[in-house]
């Protein structure tokens, strides 16, 4: 299996954008088949695949799957028992520290006096919610995520969607707290996922092409194009 390739251009909506995808084979005894296709962009965009024949024959078409409008990071934070005074919970640099005496900090959370009150107090920080001054910090600023207070624990989302998520750092110094991994996961950038197994790149392919259109002809949208595929490696540079 090749490595993903990668082409990113900018497109300005004038109705129908072109772009191609993958050329003409460099060698004709040469089989390729295309696995996956990915727009990645700003804006909603209608995608079609367009496959041009070199050897005269119709031109194929195949249509796009449904528009991914990108999935948010999430992360985990499990209580086992009320939080201790100086602890502390660090997400994306932002440091929240446990206090028995609340004092006027930007980061510094009341412990409370039980576990459901420490559960409730992050979750109030983290979201600016009402309990300034006395749950959290009145000077309190946000962070790179939102949260939810369930039954013994805290999920957190970050703010934007897309895999930079993912790279948001989540760690703690509690003893009866645990994040369950050291970064969020599972952010997905916004785009269209285009199965194509059918398409196989051999000598009467001359090319194929993305159509990429916009509904509102004034808009300019960036997008990165990312594919993958099976067989020999020498298809002519994008």
């Amino acid at each position: 299996m090749a490595l993903p390739q990668f082409i990113q251009t900018n497109g300005v909506t004038t109705g129908v954008t072109p772009v191609t995808v993958v050329p003409a084979p460099t060698n004709s005894s040469v089989v390729h088949r295309l696995k996956s296709l990915v727009v990645t962009n700003k804006d909603t965009v209608d995608v079609v695949i367009i496959v041009q024949m070199a050897d005269g024959a119709t031109d194929r078409e195949v249509s796009h799957t449904s528009h991914n409008a990108g999935v948010a990071a999430t992360g985990v934070l499990t209580f086992s028992g009320n939080a201790a005074n100086a602890e502390t919970i660090i997400i994306g640099g932002k440091t929240y520290t446990w206090q028995n005496a609340l004092t006027d900090v930007d980061g510094n959370i009341d412990v409370g006096t039980l576990q459901a009150d420490s559960e409730d107090q992050l979750t109030a920080a983290i979201n600016l919610a009402a309990g300034a001054g006395t749950k959290y910090a009145a000077s309190m600023t946000a962070g790179a995520v939102t949260a939810v207070d369930g039954a013994g624990i805290v999920t957190v989302t970050a703010n934007v969607t897309g895999t930079a998520g993912n790279f948001i750092a989540t760690t703690e110094s509690m003893g009866s707290g645990a994040w369950g991994a050291g970064v969020l996961s599972g952010g997905e950038d916004p785009g269209r996922l285009l199965l194509v197994d059918d398409i196989v790149v051999d000598s009467s392919t001359k090319s194929i092409e993305l159509l990429l259109g916009w509904p509102v002809v004034t808009t300019e949208c960036d997008f990165v194009v990312t594919y993958s595929r099976e067989g020999a490696p020498d298809l002519a540079s994008v």
